[in-house]
């Protein structure tokens, strides 16, 4: 797809968590081959699961879905990758309706390291997309700087098979919004 010039554009691709993800599936896959002398059921179970597993992960990564762009229009939430094959779920939020733009990154046990990025929109913007509910908005808000109010954002995407560079996206911004829209980092 040809992209006007100053368009910042991203695509879910092979990154990190995806070649993890294809990794592991391939590990399962030779546990099962290792075990399936002993126990027919259990290497039916981890090979055709992992074999499963790895398909998905392989036909998502492939398929390149939107990520996130930046444009003239304003900014594009691509949908999460798994909702992504039902429905895109693409949703441009207009610049009149952007305040700022938060990327901040989350510690958890499971996960590790996870970055988001999120939008403040202007109050009574009713096509918010995936609006928050109250203990997500208070959790998010909390791990944002203390001058970002709490409650102020209202649409956010997991950073996970995409990776979001800061540089082309300032420059974006800078390009494309009509009036001043900050750029919050957030630990």
């Amino acid at each position: 797809m040809n992209s006007p010039v100053g368009t910042y554009e991203v695509r879910y691709g092979w990154h990190g968590h995806v070649l993890r993800s294809a990794w592991i599936s391939l590990v399962l896959a030779g546990f099962a081959f290792l075990v399936s002398s002993n126990s027919p059921g259990l290497t039916a179970l981890f090979g055709c699961g992992s074999a499963l597993f790895l398909l998905i992960v392989v036909v998502l990564a492939s398929s390149r879905p939107l990520a996130f762009r930046v444009d003239a229009e304003g900014l594009t939430l691509g949908g999460p990758r798994l909702k992504w094959v039902v429905s895109t779920g693409d949703q441009v939020v207009p610049w009149a309706e952007v305040v700022s733009i938060i990327v901040w990154t989350e510690r958890d046990r499971f996960r590790g390291k996870t970055s988001f990025v999120g939008i403040e929109l202007r109050p009574g913007y009713s096509r918010a997309p995936e609006v928050l509910s109250g203990s997500q908005l208070k959790r998010i808000n909390k791990s944002l700087p203390p001058e970002n109010p709490v409650g102020s954002m209202q649409a956010f995407r997991l950073i996970n098979g995409w990776r979001l560079k800061r540089d082309r996206l300032e420059s974006a911004v800078r390009s494309f919004a009509p009036g001043p829209v900050r750029i919050v980092y957030a630990r």
